[in-house]
């Protein structure tokens, strides 16, 4: 601690005496219409903090006006040092990195807007020269020095320091009162408390965000006219702030604006922002612990599907605890009005990496899609049977409820894959013909009541007929399917969804012609596939295995 101690004094020292001999640089002018006298000072206490005071004598008249610039050595940019000429005045022009409006400028005493240069004037070109060399040293040294002096050992130390210099302060005729704390145990997640009061109005707002949700390349300072902030975006662009306006909840948000009573105060605080986040996303890092194993994972999945009330419009879930799963929310608004919606689906159909959490204005969901954009997720809405669809919105209660169903259902679709590849694997039936007959047999259709289909599958010649009847006009139609089990591509066999209406399909190996069809009895053209209806996916499924099955011991 001793050897950094005198290294900042060296330092400070050091700057000082840059200071000094920019300040024995710069002195009077002679323009071609005005008299320029120019001051440039600083406190040895704080010698990166510049005052430069440039009065004006027009010649003529003999007016004087008075300019005050008041900057930071630290928030210059030696790249941005230049050498100008205007007419009969030459120039040396430092700018702020980013151009961000980092001057406190005064005309005659009264504030003007911040701005994002310092202008000096110099006699000639061996004064801009001299002076720009000197110029660019201290603004580098000012920089260096400065990297040492916000220091912290801990995310706990920045976490103090937030609290401490978020606070209340007065900006000419508004008054500012803000509260920075965690929000309740948690360590990440704060609650920020801002009331804005003028001589008319009081401004209430809430903001609840996780830290490691902001994006450390995005805070940077933001200044409209007197008025100064930090402005911390959100990764991504998400909107993960909870928003209360004068105790209303308010459209989540992407961003929150901490207004600072000064450019030094918005600058340390951007610097200390910087800093906590990654420690912070270290932090949310350790605590996603991963799901012991898929029956922990389910149940805490299902617990997590909670109902809750939002704005008077009450939202009751649950979710079934298992891989294949029935979805139901029921909305009940404030006018005692009822929906229900139902999703009946496999969780291991969902994609993992499609798993998202969407934001319209005040509600969060947490998305799951079907992999390859198929329509396998049963859908109903009030009791009456929609078409099949291949997302699945699930409400969350907030940011963080919606982060851990997110978490955890995206390990849970692996998991739900895994094991439905196993128990279709694993499916044997003692007569997988017989089987697949009753199966085939017995599905109704509820929307066609006079539908009926059958099938009969030769053993010995591993063959099958699938017949199917269908109402038509005042009779019915009778289709016949004839097919050698081995002219059919079991590689490809597949649910397929239209509308409400869940079928296998059966395709030829290649796509070959090798179906033969009767219409009423009357031969038909041959075709290339088959279809079976069922009554969802899952029995699609279970039919397909057991297909497997039958066409691996015709095989052998």
């Amino acid at each position: 601690m001793l050897c950094t101690g005198q290294l900042i004094m060296a330092q400070s020292s050091e700057l000082s005496a840059l200071q000094q001999q920019i300040a024995a640089k710069i002195g009077p002018v002679e323009g071609a219409r005005s008299a320029y006298t120019q001051a440039w000072s600083f406190d040895p206490a704080t010698p990166d903090q510049v005052k430069l005071t440039v009065e004006e004598t027009d010649k003529k008249k003999g007016k004087t006006e008075t300019a005050t610039y008041q900057f930071s050595l630290v928030d210059l940019d030696e790249n941005l040092v230049r050498d100008e000429t205007r007419r009969d005045l030459k120039f040396i022009t430092a700018g702020i990195g980013g151009k961000q409006k980092m001057v406190d400028v005064y005309e005659n005493g009264e504030p003007q807007n911040y701005e994002d240069e310092v202008n000096i004037l110099v006699a000639d070109s061996k004064a801009a020269r001299e002076l720009q060399e000197l110029l660019k040293n201290a603004i580098a040294l000012a920089r260096s020095q400065d990297k040492t002096r916000l220091q912290f050992g801990s995310f706990e130390e920045m976490d103090i320091w937030l609290q401490d210099h978020i606070k209340d302060f007065k900006q000419e005729d508004n008054y500012y009162m803000a509260a920075f704390k965690p929000s309740g145990s948690e360590k990440i997640i704060y609650d920020y408390n801002l009331r804005r009061r003028d001589s008319r109005n009081v401004d209430k707002f809430q903001y609840t965000f996780n830290l490691a949700d902001l994006d450390p390349n995005r805070i940077q300072l933001e200044v409209r006219g007197r008025s100064i902030a930090v402005n911390a975006k959100t990764e991504r662009d998400q909107h993960f702030v909870t928003v209360f306006d004068d105790e209303q909840p308010d459209n989540f948000d992407d961003e929150i604006n901490f207004p600072m009573e000064s450019i030094a105060a918005a600058r340390d605080l951007a610097a200390v922002l910087r800093m906590a986040i990654p420690e912070a996303v270290k932090l949310r890092t350790e605590s996603l612990i991963p799901m012991d194993d898929l029956t922990a994972g389910l149940s805490d999945f299902s617990e997590q599907v909670r109902s809750f009330t939002q704005e008077g419009t009450t939202f009751d879930q649950k979710l079934d605890n298992g891989c294949l799963t029935t979805y139901q929310v029921q909305e009940t608004g404030s006018n005692g009005k009822t929906e229900t919606a139902t999703y009946e689906w496999n969780l291991g159909d969902l994609g993992p990496d499609e798993v998202a959490i969407k934001v319209a204005g005040k509600d969060i969901y947490v998305v799951g899609e079907i992999k390859n954009g198929e329509n396998l997720i049963q859908y109903f809405r009030d009791g009456e049977q929609r078409n099949y669809t291949d997302q699945v919105d699930i409400r969350a209660e907030g940011v963080e409820n919606a982060k851990s169903l997110a978490f955890l259902l995206k390990q849970i679709a692996k998991g739900c894959d895994e094991q439905q590849r196993q128990m279709l694997g694993g499916m044997e039936k003692d007569d997988p013909a017989a089987w697949i007959q009753s199966e085939v047999q017995a599905f109704k259709d509820p929307s066609e009541p006079a539908y009926r289909q059958e099938i009969a599958i030769d053993r010995d010649n591993c063959s099958l007929v699938l017949t199917t009847v269908s109402p038509k006009g005042r009779g019915e139609e009778k289709m016949r399917y004839e097919v050698l089990l081995r002219n059919l591509d079991s590689a490809v066999f597949n649910p397929e969804v239209s509308g409400k209406e869940v079928l296998v399909e059966l395709p030829t190996r290649e796509g070959e012609d090798h179906i033969k069809t009767y219409k009423n009895e009357a031969v038909e053209k041959f075709t290339n596939s088959l279809q079976i209806r069922v009554k969802d996916v899952a029995a699609a499924r279970s039919l397909i295995a057991v297909f497997w099955q039958l066409m691996e011991d015709c095989a052998e």
